[in-house]
């Protein structure tokens, strides 16, 4: 189950990765099941917006990383949904 899960993580953070460097997306390279995204805007609104498809990710303003935001890394599936919506609401 670890050795599934981990591969699972590994293989959408190089997805993830590579979709967000092509968006001209920076981000902060992790070594847990999630990433901080600086969506270059208010993390708030890009939050709600995201909602409203049905993506739930974390905005990092109480953190005072107003422009980022957190999202945790899913399967296929849902990383590919993540970055759709994310290119819709940027």
């Amino acid at each position: 189950f670890l050795a599934k899960t981990r591969k699972i993580v590994l293989d959408g953070k190089n997805y993830l990765y590579d979709k967000l460097s092509s968006m001209a997306i920076a981000y902060v390279p992790s070594v847990s099941n999630f990433i901080l995204l600086d969506v270059g805007r208010d993390g708030v609104g890009v939050f709600k917006e995201m909602l409203k498809y049905g993506v739930i990710v974390r905005d990092m303003k109480q953190y005072g990383l107003k422009n980022f935001i957190r999202v945790t890394i899913g399967t296929r599936k849902e990383n590919e949904r993540f970055i759709k919506v994310l290119k819709k609401v940027l």
